[in-house]
């Protein structure tokens, strides 16, 4: 439940509470490019807690052509159910054996590639031709490399700062939905920014008075950082370009967004 002691919704209680203690417990999707056509990656990002893992140095890949892929290579709906059954046998039959992590996969251009980090490549590769035998009516492809220190979840399959922000919008989301909140009107959006300069507070301030926001309040953490809380309301499916803005403007001012807090609104 993404509910602050105020009874607020926050993105950056979710960035903040929401790490988990163990790795392989927090997968997320996310829309984005890749070789300049679209991708939706899935990925264990809890798994970033416990990476690289020293046992596990060999990055491996199974790719799946898939036969029904929408006109713009992901995936279709005639085609998902498979999909779905498909990962579910990789798991019981795959990735729950010793010695293979699951940490992500890409569907892009009328494929999807599995990325896992495996002890032994020879081993995986001898037991996903065992059941890749019982699977036939796919093509696939499969290899492995070196990667000891995770680059290929690191760099490709881990999202980025914006897309990180997208996920935590539709957390949010989701949060208020489970608690009855009414999307069709406006909300109070509320936003904290830190500073690290304080000769960049007032000409920060005065940029999003002229965006149209308004000031909650400007403090001070200790002497090297300032926080700026504004506001101003929105409907709540502009919430992805909202944070965009906001974060390409931070970014200009040196400065780090720390996400945004909402009331729930329930229907009247």
């Amino acid at each position: 439940m993404a509910l602050d002691k105020g009874g607020r919704c926050m993105s950056w209680f979710f960035d903040k509470a929401d790490q988990v203690s163990e790795p392989s417990k927090e997968w997320d999707f996310y829309f984005c490019q890749v070789d300049h056509k679209p991708a939706s990656i899935f990925v264990d990002i809890g798994r970033m807690n416990a990476i690289p893992d020293k046992g596990f140095q060999h990055m491996a890949y199974l790719r799946l052509y898939m036969k029904q892929p929408r006109e713009d290579g992901l995936s279709s709906n005639e085609e998902y159910q498979i999909l779905c059954d498909f990962e579910d046998h990789l798991n019981t039959k795959l990735i729950a054996k010793a010695g293979i992590l699951y940490v992500g996969r890409n569907t892009n251009n009328g494929v999807r590639d599995f990325y896992f980090y495996v002890k032994e490549p020879n081993a995986f590769s001898k037991a996903l031709a065992t059941l890749m035998a019982t699977l036939s009516e796919y093509e696939y492809e499969t290899g492995d490399r070196l990667d000891a220190n995770w680059s290929t979840y690191r760099e490709f399959l881990y999202p980025d700062a914006k897309a990180y922000r997208t996920i935590l919008n539709r957390r949010v989301l989701e949060a208020l939905d489970q608690h009855g909140d009414d999307k069709a009107v406006p909300h109070k959006l509320d936003h904290r920014v830190y500073l690290t300069q304080n000769s960049q507070v007032q000409p920060f301030i005065d940029k999003i008075l002229s965006m149209g926001f308004q000031i909650e309040a400007q403090n001070s953490e200790d002497i090297n950082i300032f926080i700026v809380d504004f506001f101003r309301a929105y409907l709540l499916q502009n919430i992805d370009n909202v944070t965009d803005i906001i974060e390409g403007l931070v970014e200009d001012f040196g400065g780090d967004y720390d996400g945004w807090g909402i009331e729930v609104i329930s229907p009247s």
